[in-house]
């Protein structure tokens, strides 16, 4: 299996950041911020190029609160 990058799409309030994965049958999650405010993702799923390992590393601008770090997963699905 080849690494490849996900779809991440970003939204943003003052204060909150909002990012969503597109990846199905995620297994394997491991999702940790960095003490130099880098956001790391790491899953094996299913995602635009079929099922492969996925990984990408977001580096914010302005220092991230670790306490105020959530990452709430949930999976949806739509019937075409």
């Amino acid at each position: 299996m080849q690494i490849l990058t996900p779809r991440v799409y970003w939204a943003q309030r003052h204060g909150e950041i909002y990012l969503r994965v597109e990846l199905s049958d995620a297994k394997n999650l491991d999702i940790s911020l960095q003490e130099n405010n880098i956001l790391q993702f790491r899953a094996q799923g299913h995602g635009a190029k079929g099922d492969n390992d996925y990984e990408f590393s977001l580096a914010f601008l302005e220092p991230v609160r670790p306490e105020d770090y959530s990452s709430p997963l949930s999976t949806s699905s739509s019937a075409a």
